[in-house]
């Protein structure tokens, strides 16, 4: 089964697609679910800093349509783009509850979209990487669509959330890679990737990582078990989280989140073009 069926099953309104639909329509008490939150007004106060006032944007992986609907709202141009078709008309539904209009809405492959080469001053695309088995041609993608010195923010979950959430998933993770080299991995659909990995990745497809920071911190589990509540594991992470910042330890902070994210710049040509000099 190739990963276009499998999100289409997956984000159907059948599976989780209206479970994303209903997250970004009221405050649920899941910790998840609540950093999801978090991640969409990072995105929204990101765009509205470092994408000019007349700036195209794309929402790559748009989903329920929460960040696209928080730019139209803003006033911004922005297009989103899903494989999902359920999931586009969660997001076809937000527009119009939002009172904006219900067009740019594509369904398309992140791995070949369908723009021509520099057409878009940002791209935002959350959580989408974590969804392909190779994401390489995903970021060379994003790289061609955008303008020179454009930026792009991707995000995914972080697999060092769960090793530093839980010390006794932490030893035997330890434990498997000094006994039988296995590095520490997570199965399913939408797996935690490694911000190292990650970084190299989007780098080698031609955009300059300038900014890495991170979203929630927990659930915090001894041997699997938590040791909060929903609501009290969302007071902690908060709680932490204002701590590590106000002593300026936001890369460190970065590290243990449960949502990583990097802004990645496309880089400009350089002044003057290059010459070529043939002498055949």
């Amino acid at each position: 089964m190739t990963w276009k069926k499998d999100v289409e099953e997956w984000f159907s309104a059948d599976r989780v697609g209206s479970n994303w639909d209903r997250m970004y329509t009221q405050e649920t008490e899941r910790l998840d679910e609540h950093n999801f939150r978090r991640r969409r007004d990072f995105a929204l106060q990101w765009v509205d800093k470092v994408v000019g006032a007349n700036g195209r944007v794309l929402d790559l992986g748009c989903g329920a349509g929460a960040v696209l609907s928080g730019l139209r709202s803003a006033g911004r141009h922005c297009i989103g783009l899903d494989y999902s078709q359920d999931m586009l008309q969660f997001a076809k539904g937000r527009l119009h509850e939002s009172g904006s209009a219900a067009d740019g809405l594509i369904r398309g492959d992140a791995e070949t979209l369908p723009f021509r080469d520099g057409c878009f001053d940002g791209v935002v695309c959350l959580g989408v990487i974590s969804y392909l088995q190779n994401y390489d041609n995903l970021l060379h993608e994003i790289t061609r669509v955008l303008k020179p010195g454009a930026p792009a923010l991707i995000t995914f979950r972080n697999l060092f959330n769960p090793l530093v959430s839980d010390p006794v998933v932490a030893l035997s993770a330890g434990w498997k890679l000094i006994t039988r080299g296995q590095q520490p991995g997570h199965a399913g659909f939408g797996r935690y990737l490694n911000p190292r990995d990650v970084r190299c990745r989007i780098e080698a497809a031609g955009l300059h990582c300038e900014q890495f920071v991170g979203i929630g911190l927990g659930p915090y589990r001894l041997a699997g078990r938590r040791l909060f509540n929903e609501r009290g594991s969302i007071k902690v992470s908060e709680q932490l989280s204002r701590a590590m910042t106000g002593l300026r330890l936001d890369r460190f902070l970065a590290w243990q989140t449960d949502v990583a994210m990097f802004v990645g710049r496309k880089q400009k040509a350089p002044s003057g073009g290059a010459h070529v000099h043939n002498n055949g």
